[in-house]
């Protein structure tokens, strides 16, 4: 699962490389952090709109202490694995730099696919959320 992660990282951060190629290494990594957390928030708050739907709760009424707490859990836990234990993270690296381009092309095709998932699903729960509770009132 850790090894999974970082490759989730490694591919964010090659497409940061890739768009600020005229930059060098414009902030890369500090961008794929922040794609990375917004990703996992999204996956928090698709999770409590779809505990919301279910259980017919407006959002209104629900407590955000819990994506308080999450929040600040996904952002502790990316900061450790990233940037304190900087030295994982480069050897992780080093590592998915020598795979073969089939199967960083192959693992770059799961990672693409998990991101419109995870973005579809954020968006259409969302969506499905305010329509509930819009039409209510």
């Amino acid at each position: 699962m850790k090894k999974a992660y970082y490759y989730f990282f490694y591919k964010l951060y090659k497409i940061m490389l890739w768009t600020s190629s005229p930059f060098e290494n414009f902030f890369s990594k500090f961008r794929a952090s922040l794609a990375l957390m917004a990703l996992e928030l999204w996956i928090v708050f698709t999770i409590q709109n779809c505990y919301e739907i279910f259980n017919e709760i407006t959002p209104k009424s629900s407590s955000n202490v819990f994506i308080y707490i999450m929040g600040l859990i996904i952002i502790i836990s990316n900061y450790i694995s990233l940037d304190y234990y900087d030295n994982v993270w480069k050897k992780y690296k080093q590592e998915f730099d020598e795979l073969s381009r089939k199967k960083n092309t192959f693992g770059g095709m799961i990672v693409w696919g998990i991101i419109i998932f995870i973005t579809v699903i954020f968006f259409a729960s969302t969506f499905h959320l305010h329509k509930i509770n819009f039409g209510t009132y």
